[in-house]
């Protein structure tokens, strides 16, 4: 899902699903509790709606995350490549040296 910039802050959409839910199923509640809500059957499923909504929050932000680190994963499997490749070549800098130094030496008398 996307992201959201408010003075500049980013905020993930799946957060803002949850925080949400959870706001209104406090609310909720509260007015339950205190028998300010007096409601029929219908909005007796209140708690379970906003019960989905948390879980869908979780999961999107669950997926984000998923995201995140498989891109960090390639990120860190290219880097190794590298890495490798500039092994080999220090290796090979290294027997070139040796090679150059025994022909310095022989060429001074």
């Amino acid at each position: 899902m996307a992201e959201i910039e408010f003075k500049g802050h980013r905020f993930d959409t799946g957060l803002i699903i949850v925080f949400t839910s959870c706001l209104v199923l406090l609310i909720w509640i509260l007015l339950k509790l205190f028998r300010v809500i007096q409601t029929p059957l219908i909005f007796e499923m209140l708690p379970i709606i906003t019960g989905l909504a948390m879980i869908f929050g979780f999961g999107v932000s669950a997926g984000k995350i998923m995201q995140v680190i498989k891109h960090l994963q390639e990120n860190d499997k290219e880097t190794n490549r590298k890495l490798e490749s500039l092994i080999n070549e220090h290796i090979m800098l290294k027997a070139d040296f040796k090679h150059y130094a025994r022909y310095k030496k022989s060429i001074i008398f």
